[in-house]
């Protein structure tokens, strides 16, 4: 049947005289075709006659996995033989297959490798970024903290003209505490004897 042995797939009866009495390949059938039979049946003789690798049939130049056996007491050979390119399809369709998904598998890691290099990237630069900006602040505070405490007399006021802090030279110009001017307005300092 073609579906058992694939439309290359052979099954033969050969005479020893080396002439098919019939061989049929896929669906078709042919009788009498002469061949040569040492070449044809190499293995016919032995106990195995099968041929573990591929060759290629002299008589149709199909490469088949061929077994040939010589039936006992009679003067004819059974012939049985599997295209290898028939054979090897599904194989060839599965190899394909898993190539197809390790090659869409590689493409998918090489993706989420670059996203996540790229999110490493992002974050590493907004680190130091950070750490920039953060160093700059305490740079300028360590000013304006040293500038604070000069010898002048210096008030820091929100934008509502209250009072948040005050420095040691104020206290010392004016004799309020610090505690006593917080959270009120400069014009607490006003004596009314000036213009």
């Amino acid at each position: 049947e073609t579906s058992k042995l694939g439309a290359n797939g052979v099954l033969a009866l050969l005479g020893v005289d080396g002439i098919f009495l019939a061989k049929r390949t896929g669906d078709k059938t042919v009788f009498g075709v002469a061949v040569d039979y040492a070449t044809t049946a190499p293995y016919a003789e032995s106990d195995e006659g099968v041929v573990t690798n591929a060759v290629v049939n002299t008589w149709d130049g199909v490469s088949r996995y061929t077994s040939a056996r010589k039936l006992y007491n009679f003067p004819l050979t059974v012939i049985v033989g599997l295209s290898e390119q028939e054979q090897l399809t599904a194989y060839h369709q599965k190899t394909n297959l898993y190539l197809a998904w390790a090659v869409a598998g590689s493409l998918v890691l090489l993706f989420f490798a670059a996203v996540v290099g790229t999110m490493g990237w992002r974050l590493e630069r907004s680190r130091q970024l950070a750490i920039a900006a953060s160093q700059a602040t305490e740079d300028s505070l360590r000013v304006a903290a040293a500038a604070f405490e000069s010898q002048e007399a210096m008030i820091i006021t929100d934008a509502s003209s209250v009072i948040l802090q005050v420095n040691h030279a104020f206290t010392a110009t004016t004799g309020y505490e610090a505690d006593e001017v917080l959270g009120k307005t400069p014009r607490l300092l006003r004596s009314d004897r000036h213009d």
